[in-house]
């Protein structure tokens, strides 16, 4: 894999990872007890794990579905309008 690839897989984890700790295990933890969504041991490595995924297919995907015209700007608003 080239190291353009790692990095956006870093560029995705290291933001979303602890933004969505303190989202889920803090901000809204009690509304999520309430909810009955989460076990009372959470198992941190678990949520690591799906966002690693998701930041080993979005880096994949990215320069398939929007790099191809060459323009950065382009491409990332055309991400945000699919993904986001």
């Amino acid at each position: 894999m080239r190291k353009s690839f790692w990095l956006a897989v870093l560029a995705y984890l290291l933001p979303t990872f602890p933004l969505g700790y303190f989202w889920h295990l803090v901000t809204f933890a009690d509304r999520y007890h309430q909810l009955a969504m989460y076990r009372d041991d959470v198992i941190i490595p678990f949520g690591l794990a799906s966002m690693a995924i998701q930041a080993v297919l979005f880096a994949w995907a990215y320069p398939r579905l929007f790099g191809a015209n060459g323009s950065w700007v382009r491409g990332a608003i055309g991400f945000g309008t699919v993904f986001g």
